[in-house]
């Protein structure tokens, strides 16, 4: 069993520690800031996989994953042709769509690649983030909040502000740790 006094905020890494940028901030300083968070990993940590984005009023309103940058990036590819035979092949046009940017995306030159990194801004890269968990909810709660939401990370609010966000990795290492002392005898 999850230890009863833990809460959220025993395991959300601060906004301080996280990569957060601005709205207008760059794909390419999205990286940035998520090479320099990348310092404030706890030891055996697992590596940042997102990048919070921050709105002029200072909320957080957006997250950018990886596959987010990478779909930011691509170009999209209209070959009416080429879809035609694949939708008489039975792909459906969702994958149609995504098979088309990546490929586009893997021929590119890398030096495009950066150009455009250069150009668009996070505001046009990020995925609205409506995911919250207050921070003085219990683990459970959390388990209970990715399941429902099927995410790989929570917002944490405090006194109706964003302090932090907690992990689903981060829970899963917690659980997994309770469980091995549980099994060993060890409370």
């Amino acid at each position: 069993m999850i230890q009863a006094l833990k809460r959220v905020r025993d395991l959300m890494i601060s906004l301080e520690q996280y990569a957060v940028v601005d709205e207008n901030a760059t794909l390419l300083e999205a990286l940035y800031a998520l090479d320099r968070a990348q310092f404030h990993v706890r030891n055996n940590g697992h590596q940042h996989r997102a990048v919070l984005v921050r709105s002029r009023g200072g909320r957080i309103v957006g997250k950018i994953g990886h596959l987010a940058f990478l779909r930011a990036l691509r170009t999209v590819h209209d070959d009416p042709r080429g879809e035609d035979r694949l939708r008489r092949a039975g792909v459906d046009q969702e994958m149609i769509r995504h098979s088309e940017g990546f490929y586009r995306l893997l021929s590119e030159d890398v030096t495009d690649l950066c150009g455009k990194a250069r150009t668009i801004k996070a505001r046009e890269a990020m995925r609205p983030v409506s995911e919250r968990i207050t921070a003085n909810e219990s683990l459970m709660d959390a388990l209970d909040a990715f399941e429902r939401w099927q995410t790989q990370s929570l917002l944490v609010t405090d006194n109706g502000g964003a302090v932090g966000i907690i992990r689903a990795v981060d829970l899963f290492d917690e659980i997994a740790t309770t469980m091995k002392r549980c099994a060993q005898g060890e409370k």
